[in-house]
């Protein structure tokens, strides 16, 4: 029975159903055929089928059921499907089964989409008939989901299948973007797919517009976009995708993208100024063609701004399951040896090709336009860059100032690398020479080239504050030359005009801008004095007195560099340049005192009276002399002394003033107070070397002021003294009693006793006791050095000439003063010592002086300490230069007999620093010839003697030694026995030197005779010398000693050229040969 109720109601199920009977009502017969065949094809056995359909009418339902359900699991695990027996018997199973089983069926991974969709719909026809809505939404979602993702995998995307499974609108929207660009922009299907899954569609409206706004490959994008903004409702999501595909993601040189896009948000927001500015920049720039390529920081700062958006695309464009390897591969390639991952200039140019004739709008529109419009701005562009200035909210003055700085940086860069290009080496003197080279010749140039190529650009300026402000820029930048002079030159042109600007403005403001302007105007007035005193400092090579003049600010301070300027090189180019530089050093202080506003006669003439009213400076080294005429007398003969530097700074400045005579005479007669004796004097004595005779006359007898001058310096004298007197009771008295007065009130006093020493020789009074009286007190004072002078005068004078005993002063003066000179430290002892020698030599005492006493004083004062090498050295002068004495030889003999090798070579080495050394008193020079010299005769036998040439002779310098002993050798004639004794002691080597010295000094004659002498052929050894690769070219030295026999052989040059080759060795052996 419940086989035949379930056949029945099976039968009975499958008749109502549209699956099984067609609307034609066929007869039960064909239904259960049909049924037959499904239970069949859905895997019930043959056995059961017939069991089923032949059982009695009253078969369990709860069999048939059962029945249904193991036959749904076989149907739903056939490989074909049958939709309508699998909807029968999930009718004749149990609901909760049936849905469980067509569930896990519609959930295997395995299925194709579209099996999954007919499950669902399989699901969903039961879940009508059930009436569960829950199943019905399962079964539209699995079927949505089975669909979308086959369409998925059509488009090449990878997604994960969960997200259609279990889908919500944050996991679904990133798919969105990626199936536009898939789907070729189709936002129906879009808008179906958002159907599908619940989704939002104004966001996928907006983000279909944000693609079609930012992605370059999208065309039509107007229409597009204007086709779909109206679904929109709210204008704030639009405006907003407007305003990112604007910021970030269209390329800046999209002009035609970014116009459209300012519209639209132009529409949503009509009143926005930013947006206007931004319209109009892109129709400036529509009609404008860069002219120069952009720099890689411009590119790179696109590259960075629109990377997210950029790479997002890239990403939805390239993510593929097939080309996700690839990707990754390229991705690496881009960033290799990049940490940043930015491509390469080349790969930024590729992807910008807009960038070669366009500017970028972003770079133009950001926080600082100027990072984009510095590069382009040039003298042919700023005109047409001009327009942007309103719409870029920037003074039209900054283009024309922002270039003009431009030009200077360029033209700055370009002077660096030219200086570093000419530096030979990267030593700091090489670059201050090449430094200082530049700036002379920038002096020495007149024509601001510079300068010129921007002037036009200063005449644009509409505010006169900028241009004034840009102008002292361009001269600050300007190396100091003509440009810089031409700039400030017009920049105080602009300050006066824009001080008569001033003047026309109202009260308040004019003051105020007035203090601003005459501030800035005396800027420029200092800079201006600068560069000219720069420039005419390097034009006369004078830059080393630039500091002196950089805190000039008044006339006081003016002169008082332009003295320093003076001083300095009054002496060093004036007097020992010659007259053409006296003239250019005249005309440099010119220039510099009318920049300063100021005449040269003006620094002259304040020169002059600050030089001849300072105090006469005397000299420490004749502070000996005790009286001040005396020693400033010492003090003019001293080239180098400040008084010597003085007296020449006043002739140079009389030279160039009118009525030098007057203001000399005025200057030494008048009575103003606080002017000593020396100052008028010297002034006086500066008349007589710049004056004639004839000139002094037209002013005052010459003989009146020459007893004046003489008054003055006597007057000076006796103010230091101590003895009162006047210059009208001087010139009154009797000289000869003024003189005995003195002594008999001051004769203990040694300056009193050069006072009246001074008065003896001056007059001319016949006083032969007072004359006695007066050097023994001298010496006593031990003034040696004035005694000596002193007696060089009264050996002359006649009535003082038959003394006695001045040849015992003599003896003491010179002999002690040689003594103290051998005691002193000072560096100019061998200057004093020749110059107090050369008095001894032509005074008519001279032999009468005693020479020997001298060398045995100077002797025993050599015994020791640090001046014994002076005292020894004038010990040898003295014999040198006195007439010969055997005392004085012995003497000598007997001291350096028993010296030590080392200080025998130091005392040679001092004889030597006399050479050429000489001293002029009054008209007679003494100088010696020290080849001949008796005591290095002396000295160089003993030398012989005790065979100590190395010690004495191989000193530094060896070669001034040995040349000077083969001299006095060959003078004396016995080089050859100095030559023997050194071969005979081993001493191969200095016999070398000594024989190559001798020859070096004779010509190559007497190198030839000797070669013939000593029976060698030179022809066959310069030859053989020749060979080995010696250069023949080198000069000959025919050089010969007066008194040295000329070779008389007749010798080519070519033969001379090759016998200068020959070696030392050979020259020896040629030697010894020849002089057997």
């Amino acid at each position: 029975m419940l086989a035949v109720q379930a056949a029945e109601l099976t039968t009975s199920q499958l008749a109502r159903s549209s699956f099984v009977v067609s609307h034609e009502d066929p007869d039960d017969g064909e239904a259960l055929g049909q049924l037959r065949r499904r239970l069949e094809a859905g895997g019930v056995e043959e056995a059961e089928v017939a069991e089923l359909l032949g059982a009695a009418a009253g078969t369990d339902a709860a069999d048939v059921a059962n029945l249904a359900s193991r036959s749904l699991v076989r149907a739903l695990q056939q490989p074909g499907m049958d939709a309508p027996f699998i909807f029968a018997c999930m009718l004749s199973a149990a609901p909760p089964t049936a849905y469980q089983h067509l569930s896990t069926a519609m959930s295997h991974s395995g299925l194709l989409p579209a099996r999954v969709v007919a499950l669902a719909g399989v699901g969903a026809a039961c879940s009508q008939v059930w009436q569960q809505q829950a199943l019905l939404d399962r079964c539209r979602s699995v079927a949505a989901a089975a669909r979308w993702s086959e369409q998925l995998r059509l488009l090449r995307l990878r997604f994960d299948v969960a997200l259609l499974s279990d889908p919500t609108p944050e996991r679904l929207e990133p798919l969105v973007r990626p199936m536009l660009i898939r789907t070729n922009m189709d936002i129906a299907t879009l808008l179906e797919f958002a159907d599908a899954f619940r989704l939002d569609s104004t966001f996928v409206i907006l983000e279909y517009i944000s693609l079609c706004c930012s992605a370059p490959h999208v065309d039509s994008y107007q229409a597009r976009v204007l086709g779909v903004a109206d679904e929109v409702a709210n204008p704030k999501l639009l405006e907003r995708t407007y305003t990112d595909a604007l910021e970030n993601c269209i390329s800046a040189y999209d002009y035609e993208r970014l116009q459209f896009v300012v519209q639209r948000l132009q529409e949503l927001r009509p009143q926005d100024a930013i947006l206007s500015r931004h319209a109009a920049v892109l129709d400036i720039l529509c009609t404008y063609d860069r002219k120069y390529p952009p720099a890689t920081d411009e590119l790179h700062a696109e590259w960075s701004r629109t990377r997210a958006a950029r790479d997002a695309n890239r990403r939805i464009c390239t993510e593929t399951d097939d080309t996700s390897a690839m990707v990754a591969a390229a991705a690496a390639a881009d960033t290799a040896g990049n940490p940043a991952g930015m491509p390469s200039f080349l790969e930024l140019t590729a992807e910008n090709p807009l960038a070669a004739r366009r500017l970028p709008f972003h770079g133009l529109v950001g926080s600082n336009p100027w990072t984009t419009l510095l590069s382009e701005l040039s003298t042919e562009t700023v005109d047409m860059l001009l327009p942007l200035a309103p719409s870029l909210e920037i003074n039209e003055d900054d283009f024309y100032m922002n270039l003009i700085d431009s030009l200077l940086r360029k033209w700055r860069s370009n002077d660096t690398t030219a200086t570093t290009d000419t530096t030979s080496s990267d030593t700091t003197s090489s670059d201050e020479a090449a430094a200082a080279l530049a700036a002379y010749e920038r002096a020495m140039d007149k024509t601001p080239t510079r300068f010129n190529s921007i002037q036009h650009l200063i005449r644009c300026f509409k505010d006169p504050e900028a241009a004034i402000s840009t102008i002292k820029h361009a001269a600050d930048e300007f190396p100091c030359g003509p440009d810089r002079v031409a700039a400030l030159k017009m920049g105080i042109k602009l300050l006066h005009k824009w001080g008569q600007y001033i003047k026309r403005t109202p009260d308040p403001e004019r003051k105020q801008v007035m203090a601003k302007a005459e501030t800035i105007y005396l800027h420029f007035e200092k800079s201006y004095a600068d560069a000219m005193t720069e420039i005419t400092l390097r034009r006369n090579r004078l830059e080393k007195y630039l500091p002196l003049f950089s805190n000039v600010g008044d006339a006081d301070s003016a002169i008082r560099v332009l003295t320093a300027v003076f001083e300095g090189e009054c002496t060093a180019q004036l007097h020992r340049s010659g007259r053409d530089k006296s003239e250019q050093l005249h005309e440099v202080l010119r220039k510099l005192a009318a920049i300063y506003d100021t005449s040269l006669e003006t620094l002259l003439q304040t020169l002059l009276t600050r030089y001849l009213e300072s105090p006469v400076e005397l000299t420490s080294s004749s502070a000996e002399l005790q009286l001040p005429s005396t020693r400033y007398q010492a003090s003019i003969r001293h080239m180098q002394s400040d008084e010597a530097l003085l007296r020449r700074r006043v002739v140079y400045i009389l030279g160039h003033i009118s009525e030098s005579v007057r203001l000399l005479l005025s200057f030494a007669y008048s009575n103003k107070a606080g002017i000593s004796c020396l100052s008028r004097a010297r002034a006086l004595d500066i008349l007589f070397s710049v004056a004639s005779y004839d000139d002094i006359a037209q002013q005052q007898q010459p003989e009146d002021v020459r007893r004046y001058f003489q008054a003055l310096l006597y007057l000076g004298d006796f103010e230091y003294v101590g003895i009162p007197q006047t210059i009208a009771d001087f010139l009154d008295c009797q000289k000869a009693a003024l003189a005995r007065s003195i002594w008999v009130e001051h004769h203990q006093n040694p300056k009193a006793v050069q006072l009246i020493c001074n008065l003896c020789l001056d007059f001319g009074f016949n006083d032969q006791e007072l004359v006695l009286r007066m050097f023994p007190r001298l010496l006593a004072a031990k003034l040696f050095r004035y005694v000596v002078g002193v007696l060089d005068i009264i050996s002359t004078m006649p009535c003082y000439a038959s003394i006695d005993e001045l040849a015992g002063f003599w003896n003491q003066a010179v002999s002690s003063y040689l003594l103290q000179l051998s005691r002193s430290d000072g560096s100019d002892w061998i200057g004093a010592a020749l110059a107090v020698l050369g008095t001894c030599i032509r005074s008519p005492h001279l032999l009468n002086i005693d020479s020997s006493s001298m060398v045995q004083s100077l002797v025993r004062n050599a015994s020791g300490g640090d001046t014994s090498s002076i005292a020894l050295c004038l010990a040898c002068v003295v014999f040198d230069v006195f007439p010969y004495r055997r005392a004085s030889k012995e003497c000598l003999l007997s001291c350096i007999d028993g010296m030590d090798p080392e200080p025998l070579g130091q005392l040679v080495q001092g004889l030597l620093e006399f050479d050429n050394a000489e001293t002029i008193v009054s008209s007679s020079q003494l100088s010696i010839d020290w080849t001949g010299s008796r005591s290095l005769t002396a000295i160089f036998d003993l030398i012989d003697e005790h065979g100590i040439h190395e010690q004495t002779l191989l000193r530094a310098p060896p070669s001034t030694l040995v040349r000077v002993f083969v001299r006095n050798r060959i003078l004396n004639d016995k080089l050859l026995a100095a030559v023997n004794m050194c071969i005979e002691r081993g001493k191969r080597q200095l016999a070398l030197q000594l024989v190559s010295q001798y020859y070096s000094v004779r010509s190559v004659d007497v190198l030839a005779e000797d070669a013939q002498r000593a029976k060698i052929a030179l022809d066959s050894v310069a030859a053989t010398v020749n060979a080995d690769g010696g250069d023949c070219t080198r000069d000959l030295d025919t050089t010969m000693d007066s008194g040295t026999p000329h070779g008389t052989l007749d010798i080519s040059i070519a033969a001379r050229k090759r016998v200068s080759r020959i070696p030392d060795s050979l020259k020896l052996d040629i030697y010894i040969r020849s002089h057997k």
